[in-house]
């Protein structure tokens, strides 16, 4: 957040201390990427305030290798002073994968009417960073189907769009459910057999969905609508946990949900080795040391 760099410039020269500014997002160019603002003026000045943040830093955090090429693009490398990289994370500990006929779980997939069908599920904010609009339009080439369902957990600002388009064009294979409170959460992700991990054209370098990390937590295979390069399409294809498209490419979402449904892919095998990479790789125990290391060097 831009202001979180500002009032971090502020704290920093009020009490002649040094600055650790951690990045989750770049803005405004998140905001460009969508054409959410395309007042030029407003976004030049939002992002000339923010490279001042950045330069006022003793040290930057960033949770994806790609937002350090967008950091570069911004400063130049001979304006950056010190930039890790450390993932975000999730409890593996809390989220971690469940047997099919866990009592939660079965009764999960009861509730929502998921109850033996191929379950491909997009977990989280319904918003403007993702392209659901255009996803939601896949699902209807798939109504005929009465084994698979396309279901959306959570709630956001294109959630009334998605919900009109369903409604409006007999998709009777599209479910909406409800955010679930954190000790459900384990179950809902695991009532799934494929979770969707997408960012629209234009994020990469900008945000890195953290979803990724539950998904592989609770041992799912990825659907992933991703730029190439971007830190998550990159931890899925080094973990070999899913399949990865294009944004944008509609028709090549189309055919890999063809794969998944027709079993070409082997989604449990592939939620088996994202479940593995994270134990691995990305635990949450690891980036916290990873934190109190680099503060500890300022």
């Amino acid at each position: 957040m831009i202001q979180g760099g500002v009032l971090g410039v502020i704290g920093s020269k009020l009490k002649r201390a040094k600055l650790i500014y951690n990045i989750q997002d770049f803005n405004p160019e998140q905001t460009e990427a969508v054409g959410y603002s395309k007042n030029k003026f407003i976004l030049k000045l939002a992002k000339k305030v923010d490279c001042i943040s950045c330069k006022s830093a003793s040290q930057i955090i960033l949770v994806g290798r790609d937002m350090e090429e967008t950091l570069i693009k911004r400063l130049s490398k001979k304006n950056i002073k010190d930039v890790a990289i450390i993932n975000n994370w999730i409890d593996e500990q809390e989220i971690f994968p469940l047997d099919q006929y866990n009592s939660n779980v079965v009764d999960f997939k009861k509730k929502y009417n998921l109850t033996n069908k191929l379950t491909i599920m997009y977990s989280g904010n319904l918003g403007l960073y993702y392209d659901l609009e255009n996803i939601i339009k896949i699902a209807d080439r798939f109504k005929e189907n009465n084994q698979v369902i396309f279901a959306f957990v959570g709630d956001g600002s294109v959630k009334d769009k998605l919900v009109s388009y369903a409604e409006g064009n007999g998709l009777d294979n599209v479910v909406f459910i409800p955010y679930q409170d954190k000790a459900d959460l384990n179950y809902s992700l695991n009532a799934a057999d494929v979770h969707w991990v997408i960012n629209a054209k234009g994020i990469k370098g900008v945000s890195v969905p953290s979803k990724l990390y539950g998904v592989m937590a609770a041992g799912k295979s990825v659907l992933g609508v991703l730029e190439h390069g971007s830190e998550a399409r990159r931890i899925i294809e080094e973990a070999n946990c899913g399949i990865c498209i294009d944004p944008g490419d509609y028709e090549g979402i189309y055919e890999a949900l063809l794969d998944i449904i027709e079993g070409r892919l082997d989604i449990k095998a592939t939620g088996i080795l994202g479940r593995r990479f994270l134990e691995a790789n990305l635990k949450k125990e690891q980036s916290i040391e990873r934190y109190k290391e680099k503060i500890l060097q300022v």
